[in-house]
Formats: C-alpha cells, structure tokens, sequence
C-alpha cells in the first residue's frame, strides 16, 4: 500500500521595500504579515539605504523570525528595492507590501486557494483606503461574492494591460473592472513576477508599467471581490509630491519606449499621459501649489500637449462623469473653464471644512 504524501503548500514570498518608515507604521505592517493564518511564508524587507534606526529594526524582524530575511543597499528608490527581492525571492508565489500599510487578516491563504484551484497565473482582490481609524471605505468591485471572474482571452488581457496604464477602459472592451493600478493586494505566479522588472528611473507610476507587463505575460487572470489590502494614504507619498516638469521628462518619456515595444495602442501612450496629468493635478492642489500659470505651464510641455489633443476621450468608458468632464475639457483645450470649475470646487470645499 502506497504511503500517503501529503502535498507541499505553496511558498509565497512577501516583498518590502523599506526607506526610513516609521517605527510604529513598520511594526504594524509586519504584524499584519506575520501574523497570517498562513504560515508558510517567506518575507524579505529590501532596507534602501535606511537610517541606523530604521536599519536595526529591520534586522530585530529577521532575529526573532526565521522567515524574515532583509537585504541593506545604498538607497536606490523603490523599483531598484522591488526587483533586488524579486532576484533573491524563492516563493512559488509572490505578493508585494509596502511598508506602511496592512494586509488583512486571512489574506494570503485565501488567495492561495482561489490562485490554485482556479489555475491563474495572477489574482487580484480589492483594498481598503484608510485615511484615519475613523475613515476609510472599501473599493469593491461589481463581483458576486465567492466568484472568480476569469479572463484568458488575448483581446481581455490587453485590454486590461492597457487599463493599467490609462487607468480607463476602451468603449468595445467586454471586461470593465476597475481593479486596483498598484502592485498591492494582487498574487502573482512566481513564473510571472520574476520575469518582469519595475522601472528604474521612473519615480511614479512605475507600479503601473509592472503590472502591465505582466499581465502580457500572463496566459490567465482571476479577479476577487475580495478585500485583502489596508491602504494608508498620507502626506509625503510619491503621488503628494509630483510637479508637471518631472512628471513628463521621466514617465511620460519611458511610458512611450514600453507602449511601442509591447504593441499596446496608441491611444495608451496618450490616455497614460492624461491621466498621470490629472494625477500630478490632483497631487499639486492638495499640497497648494496649483495656480493658473502652473497648470497653464504643465499643458504647454509636449508630451500633455500631444497626449490631449490625440487622445479619444469620446470613446471610453469613465468610472465618473467629473472624470469625463476633466477629460473633456482639457482635450477640447477649454483650459479656463477647468480652471473655473477648479476654482468653484475649491471655494465649495474650503467652505464645508
């Protein structure tokens, strides 16, 4: 009589990338790791040229687990960080955490059984934004609860390969999910996700070219219903800090070579521009640094000049009208009726406060 063997679990790789977080936000994101009802589990925080304080805290982690390992390099920014743990990952699979959020509880071994019995190269759930203990709310995505939504179709992947990149989706494509652009609250076949590298260079949006590349590489995709991510927003992100000048010279350059190299539309290249405009937009009025000579200015530089005045606007599908609305306006070079609106949101805003 044959022995029984029991079947190996899966190995799933955690990668951090860590530069000067802070204490109390690093202990909770590792307990949050840690402490998952799947155990089998190995974690590498990438220390990007932290400070001292920073750096013996990683490694307290490493001493007092063993599925903790850390990696210190001079500070290089968070692809190079990324990709150094995806060179050293040996996980059959691969999920990535930064190290100030959370992941939720029962997280990773659910996404394990719904990864595996459904045969995907890739699944991704959904995430919750936190903006305090009192405020947050939950993306959810228009999925019955427990049903995997499959896409192994050619035309479905590009199309989502394009999504990640416009952050909208063409009029004709038949899968419409608005699935979470960063690199979080997403498993990845380790087959896929040591195959494919972030950006050097590009210091936003870099998660975005990621996960585009690899759903091409991708052969099958499960999407989840399913929240699995606490996604902290706060002040001092990259996406609080952007301005017009930097934002074209370094995305928008690279974001054109990889849309010509993996055949992806013209229209993309040219939605990808507009909406990291609207994105350096958003992120320069939060922080009072939006007037009408800077947005003037940032619609003179070429590629978002180019970007509005080629791209459909009128033939895809927008998650809301006041994004079509932005879309609309800019692309029809209506910039001092934006600029109105603008100021009337703000006034509306300031007075609510």
């Amino acid at each position: 009589m044959a022995a029984n063997i029991s079947k190996r679990s899966p190995l799933v790789s955690i990668l951090i990338p860590v530069y000067n977080t802070d204490t109390s936000l690093l202990t909770r994101s590792m307990n949050s790791v840690l402490s998952q009802s799947y155990q089998d589990i190995e974690v590498i925080i990438i220390d990007d040229g932290s400070a001292v304080e920073c750096s013996r805290q990683c490694d307290a982690f490493a001493l007092a687990d063993s599925r903790v390992t850390v990696i210190h390099q001079i500070n290089m920014g968070v692809s190079v960080a990324r990709n150094v743990g995806l060179n050293h990952c040996n996980g059959d699979w691969v999920m990535f955490v930064d190290p100030d959020d959370e992941l939720l509880q029962g997280s990773i071994e659910e996404a394990i059984e719904l990864a595996e019995a459904n045969d995907v190269d890739i699944l991704y759930g959904t995430i919750e934004d936190a903006w305090g203990e009192s405020r947050r709310s939950t993306r959810n995505l228009s999925i019955e609860e427990n049903t995997v939504v499959i896409c192994s179709d050619n035309k479905d992947l590009h199309d989502i390969a394009e999504y990640f990149i416009t952050h909208i989706y063409n009029n004709d494509a038949s899968l419409r999910l608005p699935v979470f652009t960063g690199p979080v609250a997403k498993l990845f076949k380790k087959s896929v996700a040591a195959n494919v590298r972030f950006p050097q260079n590009v210091y936003v949006a870099e998660d975005n070219i990621y996960n585009s590349r690899a759903v091409l590489l991708a052969k099958r995709i499960g999407i989840v219903n399913h929240c699995w991510y606490r996604y902290w927003h706060r002040h001092g992100s990259a996406l609080a800090s952007l301005d017009f000048a930097s934002v074209s010279e370094s995305f928008c350059s690279y974001l054109r070579k990889y849309v010509t190299g993996a055949k992806l539309s013209d229209d993309s290249y040219y939605g990808g521009c507009c909406n990291i405009f609207f994105a350096t937009l958003n992120s320069m009025a939060s922080s009072g640094e939006l007037n009408w000579q800077t947005l003037s200015n940032g619609c003179s530089l070429p590629q978002f000049k180019e970007a509005f005045e080629n791209f459909k606007w009128n033939e895809y599908i927008y998650p809301k009208f006041s994004i079509k609305m932005k879309y609309r306006l800019f692309s029809k070079h209506h910039l001092a009726t934006f600029w109105l609106i603008y100021k009337i949101w703000k006034n509306s805003i300031y007075k609510m406060q």
